[in-house]
């Protein structure tokens, strides 16, 4: 079986010129070429098992942010009434899974659900 690191397949794909000038610029200032960086975005992709980028913008960031801190606010109201609901262990969860997503809640959500 031949090994991760052993090159012996070749992609060829079509990309923007201006584009590939600015990575390739990027790159050589972080000591790497093209080649490299393909390979190790590959290699994460094995590895993770999924697309390892990020492309939630700041708002959306923001709004999962928000909505975190919504259902933690009301995870502590009720533990202080003595209701139990929310864990806080599973706002940790929320805070350590990088791939929630949260655009926004659906209209007839509440906190009491």
């Amino acid at each position: 079986m031949p090994s991760m690191t052993e090159k012996n397949d070749r992609i060829a794909f079509r990309t923007n010129k201006a584009l590939k000038e600015k990575a390739t610029a990027i790159l050589a200032n972080n000591q790497l070429d093209l080649s490299t960086a393909l390979n190790m975005f590959l290699g994460k992709i094995v590895a993770e098992e999924t697309l390892p980028l990020d492309f939630r913008t700041d708002q959306m960031k923001a709004a999962e942010l928000n909505y975190i801190e919504k259902h933690l606010d009301a995870a502590i109201a009720r533990r202080k009434k003595g209701i139990r609901g929310y864990s806080l262990e599973s706002f940790e969860k929320l805070f350590d899974d990088h791939d929630l997503i949260v655009a926004e809640a659906p209209a007839d959500y509440t906190l009491n659900d």
